[in-house]
């Protein structure tokens, strides 16, 4: 039992340290409470024709970021584990080439490297991203 124990409470410090930040993460860390709908108010910073995205918080190990796509090519993201939770909106899209209908509530994950598209089926599909690490800027790799 006491070999039990032990390996539990290794796998739980091990799993606070994983998503606690350290003591570099909360100097660059304000904290605050988004309401998600809201922050979609106004426009969002293009980053490519039919990709909006803000950056709403930032930390050495994730990134959180409100994201707003009309269509999005076929890609992946080799540095960095994505975490997708759809807003609002509805659309299509494929993940590993296995095509997926999208709407509110869905939250989709994808591992470093999983190809992945997405295409608005009216208008845009709102998404919250979480990356871990956080996204590189260089680390969206289009895919034919």
């Amino acid at each position: 039992m006491p070999i039990a124990a032990a390996a539990v409470a290794f796998t739980l410090g091990m799993f606070t340290h994983s998503i606690l930040p350290s003591q570099a993460d909360t100097e660059t860390l304000k904290p605050g409470i988004f309401h998600v709908p809201d922050l979609f108010q106004g426009s969002l910073p293009q980053v490519m024709p039919g990709v909006n995205v803000k950056t709403l918080a930032e930390a050495e190990t994730a990134d959180v970021a409100i994201v707003e796509i009309s269509s999005v090519a076929a890609h992946t993201h080799n540095g960095s584990n994505e975490f997708v939770y759809v807003v609002s909106g509805t659309g299509t899209g494929a993940i590993n080439g296995k095509p997926a209908t999208l709407g509110p509530g869905d939250l989709i994950v994808l591992p470093k490297g999983t190809p992945h598209w997405i295409k608005a089926t009216t208008g845009t599909i709102k998404l919250l991203a979480f990356e871990s690490p956080p996204l590189a800027k260089d680390d969206m790799h289009f895919t034919k």
